[in-house]
């Protein structure tokens, strides 16, 4: 799923499951597929040439380095080194607590890939009630 509004664009790697799910289902084979589809999306419909791609962490402050949760450390990190070293443009993992507001958002040309929908969709929304 991807949402839109005039600002930015971002697309999910979990949507509609319980909070309690959705560590479960954010492995690295599915955070890659997703991936790879949203570069091919930008590509293909957006027509945007050269797609740069911010990922955001599972954890509460991206985990602080392991302190609550190891998702960005064991799985994400390594992850988005192997897709950069293919040539795949992603970058982070981003803290989803300030990361729409930030100077990041805009460095990434705005699409990012938060785990879960209760990351992207709130801010998402946001953006879209404040610019009309």
């Amino acid at each position: 799923m991807v949402l839109l509004n005039p600002l930015m664009r971002v697309a999910l790697v979990t949507t509609h499951l319980p909070l309690s799910e959705v560590a479960g289902k954010n492995h690295a084979r599915t955070r890659e597929a997703q991936l790879r589809r949203l570069h091919a999306t930008l590509l293909r419909d957006f027509c945007i040439t050269a797609p740069r791609i911010a990922v955001l962490g599972l954890n509460p402050h991206n985990g602080d380095e392991g302190l609550h949760g190891r998702e960005e450390v064991d799985v994400i990190a390594p992850l988005l080194q192997r897709l950069n070293e293919e040539g795949l443009p992603c970058f982070g993992p981003y803290s989803a607590d300030g990361f729409f507001s930030g100077p990041v958002r805009s460095a990434t040309s705005m699409r990012c890939s938060p785990c879960t929908t209760i990351r992207g969709w709130p801010p998402s929304k946001r953006c879209r009630w404040t610019t009309g």
